[in-house]
């Protein structure tokens, strides 16, 4: 009789364990190439931008260093606020206590078991059953969203909370009670820690919605003001907890790029309705990572950034809940999907409708709309579960009706991607070339999608006669292979394998410890057409740096401080330079920046990817000489032997230059010091790039040049680039000078590439800027590709000035890039320190000799810098450290204020005599946001401890 009774207790305590085991597997096995083979799980972002500063707040976290300041990379740069380190999250800090390889792994892989299992038990939540709500967990957790941003470290780390939010609010709902509302702030404050607020606003917009559509659209609730108030306290102590990351982020922001968001930026990556085809054949535009798929992406954007598959069997489980209409919350989710659609397309809405939404305060701080897909994948998911419960609860006859409805649908849909995919392609063609076989039906890229959903309609249609273990477990089996079609095919899956490679010296490197014994006292700087190229570890690519105890001007943030990129020609968040005058004699931006040593790829062949252009080779990457931006370029021919130059070019603004107008003379220098001067003409040589523009064509007055390099489409009209030649006795091409002819009349003309070739070997080289002055690099050693110079003009870390100049802000920053005054009086940054007038200066010291002054750093720490100073009379003591209002200073023992000095560094004025000088990392915002993080914790405990009491008061 006991036994009995007790048998289905039994049974349902094995099927929750069984499931939870389930749940914590399931990520494994789908990861298995990382769990068992060593595959690295950190494409692209993973590998170029996290896995450093993840390394560096282990290592300072190790040290007992609070990871506040990160001294390695863009010559020192917040690190707590940064966009990427996920400094408070908790799965990071694996990387203190664990090899690098399995805290990466594991920090990755949980976000997925964070996914899987928050959408599961909402779902259960919604009174489904397990195999829907398991369904449902495994289309969100492995979704296109998920899968694409998995280089994207916080991303997935802070999209995962997105169910636990929705879980939060579902129980809220069905019973208010603090320990919900702890749940929800919680998972808040974790996707904030993660350092992705973006997903935080997308899921508090879709939670907001959600509270609104519970509260007046399903049962009744006890009490609305409850409801509201108790969702309110959760976002409230969320945000409290969230503080100690964002203030500090905002205090960043403010500095850097981010600070005014172009509309430009906002609208990047937009979701065109061309690509709603890749929610049923997720590679329609290609993508090709490894077999059996064999197509180049040639879609918009990035697969990378717009993937947003959800599976073809979570789509026919989804309309078989939209047909039913059994519940409610489908209405729900279907609007999510349309309100996400919407907002993902962004730039491609009508009426300029995004140019609104860029008005909205805080949602016009983030980039990528596209990344809406998000939201689009869980309501799939939820709709998903929803189809699955409502075929187990509707009638024979309506379950009929409903499949055949939804399958009518589904079919439909095959139908028109199929035919979208065979014939249509090529009014749904972007900016990139679309391959030959793009279209071939054979394509696995269009038969796996339709043999899965061939399968999916089999399935169901089981499923719905006989819902079983077996039927149940093939839906399971399939929808892990439904995401796999897509998920295991994409570029985390390559092949790429942890290594020591990364962390261990290569020469390049070793030869610069070798040389240096004090790793603080100096900094590297790195040219290549492409840092993330085949010599990425030679040349310390990005974010390497930090992994290697070296400090570089190289990193890869969004967070960068403005100023900082402006005195490092113009950097950009990758690292990457554009204005390459900061290699130049005049140039003073380095030498302030204690770069002291360059590592400089020589372009060859076999380190460029090429491709034929009209006949010939041309590198892929970009020279873009613009001009009259400027008016003389020299590119390094490095003595290759080459018989013709051949140029791709296009003018803009050129309609009313007459045919045959001097363009440019190009002055080519020769090995044994001869020279060859030819003329590039227009019309000729070179024309307008909408030449064929038809109310351009009307009135231009340049023929059109024989010589078409380059063709694209535009609105009604193909843009051109056009191809030169200038051909020369067979020589040894030392240096390539263009010098631009044309008056500042409103044209422009770009180099977009060059080549050199050799008639006689039909060999190519691909001439780039002259960047290293040779008066100011001494050429040291070679490695392979790679170069080492020696900065002949580079300051010290600290040092003091003989006096100080102040300036408007634009002569300041126009001394620092061309090396004089206004009255052309040249600029020493050794002995002269420029400061701001818009900034006050009431206590400057008067100019001294300062013959005798000595500062010397005697301590550095990521946090604080201490240095040992000695001078006959007071003077500016200038560090060569950036700028940043969380930096305070002390000269023994006293505060003094830290000025912006050189445009970004800083500087203190410190007595005659000997001192220590100190400088000490305090910010503000961290500070502030450690008093809201104790406050929320606080209520958490307080309002723990009041939920305790009260209820031993009722169950009295």
């Amino acid at each position: 009789m006991n036994n009995a009774e007790t048998s289905p207790d039994k049974r349902e305590r094995l099927v929750r364990w069984g499931t939870g085991a389930l749940l914590l597997l399931l990520p494994l096995l789908y990861f298995y190439p990382a769990v068992l083979q060593g595959v690295a799980l950190m494409p692209g972002d993973g590998w170029s931008q996290n896995i450093g500063v993840r390394l560096l707040v282990g290592r300072m976290l190790l040290k007992g260093f609070l990871p506040l300041w990160n001294p390695y990379m863009f010559g020192g740069t917040p690190l707590l606020a940064s966009a990427y380190p996920g400094v408070l999250y908790p799965p990071n800090w694996l990387f203190a206590i664990v090899p690098y390889n399995v805290a990466m792994n594991a920090t990755v892989i949980s976000s997925y078991h964070i996914a899987l299992i928050g959408t599961y038990l909402y779902v259960r939540r919604l009174g489904i059953i397990r195999v829907a709500a398991l369904l449902g967990g495994i289309t969100y957790a492995f979704s296109g969203y998920m899968i694409a941003h998995l280089g994207h470290t916080p991303r997935i780390a802070a999209a995962a909370w997105l169910p636990w939010i929705m879980l939060s609010l579902e129980l809220l709902y069905q019973r208010v009670a603090w320990r919900w509302i702890a749940l929800g702030a919680v998972s808040i404050c974790m996707p904030l820690f993660a350092s992705e607020p973006q997903v935080v606003v997308y899921a508090l917009m879709v939670g907001g919605a959600y509270v609104l559509f519970s509260a007046y659209q399903r049962e009744a609730l006890r009490s609305r003001r409850s409801y509201f108030f108790a969702c309110g306290g959760m976002v409230a102590i969320g945000a409290l907890l969230g503080a100690l990351q964002v203030l500090p982020s905002m205090e960043l922001m403010r500095q850097g790029f981010r600070a005014q968001l172009t509309y430009d930026s906002f609208n990047d990556s937009s979701f065109p309705l061309r690509h709603v085809f890749t929610f049923i054949y997720p590679y329609f535009y290609g993508g090709m990572h490894m077999p059996p798929y064999r197509v180049e992406y040639w879609g918009d954007s990035w697969l990378s950034e717009l993937g947003g598959y959800a599976g073809v069997l979570s789509l026919l489980l989804g309309i078989v809940a939209v047909i039913a209409r059994k519940n409610r919350m489908t209405v729900f989710w279907v609007g999510v999907i349309a309100v996400a659609l919407f907002l993902a397309v962004g730039d491609y809405l009508p009426y300029k409708l995004n140019h609104l939404l860029f008005r909205l305060p805080v949602y016009n701080k983030f980039r990528v709309s596209g990344r809406h897909v998000m939201e689009i994948g869980f309501a799939v998911a939820v709709l998903a579960a929803l189809g699955v419960q409502t075929l187990t609860t509707l009638e024979t006859a309506a379950r009929r009706r409903v499949l055949r409805f939804s399958s009518a649908i589904f079919a439909g849909l095959f139908a028109v991607t199929a035919v979208a995919y065979c014939f249509l392609q090529r009014s749904l063609e972007f900016d990139r070339p679309r391959l030959a076989n793009a279209a071939d039906a054979t394509n696995p890229e269009q038969l796996i999608p339709l043999v899965l959903g061939l399968l999916s309609v089999l399935i169901v249609w089981w499923y719905a006669h006989q819902p079983r273990w077996w039927t149940s477990t093939l839906m399971v089996a399939l929808m892990m292979a439904d995401m796999a079609s897509f998920g295991h095919f994409f570029e985390w899956n390559e092949g790429r394998k942890f290594s020591r490679a990364p962390l261990a010296d290569p020469p390049t490197i070793a030869a610069l410890k070798a040389r240096e014994k004090d790793r603080n006292a100096f900094r590297i700087v790195s040219h290549s057409s492409d840092l993330h190229g085949k010599n990425y570890l030679l040349l310390n690519g990005t974010n390497l740096s930090q992994m290697r105890g070296l400090q570089t001007v190289h990193g890869f943030d969004v967070l960068m401080l403005k100023r900082y990129s402006e005195l490092v020609g113009n950097m950009g968040d990758m690292g990457a330079i554009s204005d390459y005058s900061v290699f130049g004699a005049a140039h003073q931006g380095l030498n302030l920046m204690n770069v002291k040593y360059a590592l400089y790829e020589v372009p060859t062949p076999e380190n460029t990817e090429s491709e034929e252009l009209a006949g010939w080779r041309f590198s892929k990457t970009l020279l873009s000489l613009r001009f009259p931006e400027q008016r003389q370029y020299d590119l390094d021919g490095r003595g290759t032997v080459a018989t013709k130059l051949a140029f791709v070019s296009a003018m803009g603004g050129a309609v009313h230059v007459p045919e045959g107008t001097l363009l440019a003379r190009v002055r080519l220098q020769f090995a044994g010091g001869q020279v060859s001067e030819h003329e590039l003409r227009v019309g000729r040589d070179s024309a307008e790039w909408a030449w064929e523009r038809p109310d351009v064509r009307e009135k231009i007055k340049h023929k059109l040049p024989p010589h078409l390099a380059r063709t694209w489409p535009e609105k009604g009209f193909d843009g051109h680039e056009y191809l030169s030649e200038i051909s020369f006795s067979r020589a040894a091409v030392e240096n390539i000078e263009i010098v631009y002819a044309l008056p500042p009349d409103g044209a422009t003309w770009e180099i977009a590439r060059a080549t050199l070739r050799d008639e006689t070997t039909n060999e190519f080289y691909f001439p780039e800027r002259r960047v290293l002055d040779a008066t100011r690099w001494r050429k040291l050693e070679r490695f392979g590709d790679v170069e080492i110079y020696e900065n002949l003009k580079a300051l010290p870390r600290a040092w003091f000035v003989k006096q100080t100049r102040v300036l408007p802000r634009a002569d300041l920053y126009r001394a620092i890039t061309e090396g004089k005054f206004s009255d052309g009086a040249a600029f020493d940054p050794a002995t002269t320190a420029l400061l701001e007038e818009e900034d006050k200066h009431a206590d400057l010291p008067a100019p001294n000799e300062a013959a005798n002054a000595r500062a010397e750093v005697t301590l550095y720490e990521p946090n604080r810098i201490r240095l040992a100073t000695e001078n006959t009379a007071a003077g500016l003591l200038v560090l060569s450290e950036n700028y940043f209002r969380a930096w305070e200073a002390t000269v023994d023992g006293l505060s003094v204020p830290v000025k912006r000095v050189d445009h970004n560094l800083r500087g203190v004025i410190v007595p005659a005599g000997q001192h220590r000088v100190e400088f000490r990392f305090r910010s503000r915002a961290v500070f502030i946001g450690a008093i809201l993080f104790a406050i929320g914790v606080s209520a958490l405990v307080v309002g723990g401890l009041v939920s305790v009491r009260r209820k031993r008061r009722l169950t009295a």
